[in-house]
């Protein structure tokens, strides 16, 4: 989950990425370089799963993508079918069709995995680095954190150039 991860982390204008089960659990998550390396805050895994909730009662085998803009960046939803989401944290600026060539790849592959773990009883803890016994991960982002992730200006991270 985490190489899949990696590899939409490498699209330009990519901040982050991570993946929420349906049950609100964050199952992985992959920060660039230079920003904060701390999970996404609960609040915004609740508010996913109550997405991926909500598409359930009503039915709904498939709901499109959900794209949240904020002064400086976006929080794109991508729903794994009702098994959770992708997340994908961008500049404001992106380039939305060219990550969506690696992004819906990604997420078909993503549902594919979680339904699998899920079938097998091996649904990933929140924390999964620390029981597969390496270091533990940080404490989560704050809102504040967060936001100021999503409120970076083109001077502060505006391509994965920039940053190397």
């Amino acid at each position: 989950m985490r190489n899949i991860l990696m590899d939409i982390s490498a699209v330009n204008g990519v901040i982050g990425a991570f993946v929420v089960s349906d049950g609100g659990k964050l199952l992985e998550h992959v920060m660039s370089p230079g920003v904060s390396q701390a999970s996404p805050p609960q609040a915004v895994m609740e508010a996913v799963a109550k997405i991926v909730a909500a598409a359930k009662t009503n039915g709904k085998s498939k709901m499109g993508d959900i794209d949240l803009m904020y002064d400086g960046g976006r929080l794109i939803l991508k729903p794994l079918g009702t098994e959770g989401c992708l997340c994908l944290v961008c500049i404001a600026q992106i380039n939305v069709a060219l990550l969506n060539v690696t992004a819906n790849l990604a997420a078909r592959k993503l549902e594919q995995m979680i339904a699998e773990m899920k079938a097998a009883g091996a649904l990933l803890q929140t924390q999964p680095r620390e029981q597969a016994g390496t270091k533990a991960a940080p404490e989560p982002m704050t809102k504040t954190e967060m936001l100021a992730v999503l409120s970076r200006t083109s001077t502060g991270r505006s391509s994965r150039k920039d940053a190397q």
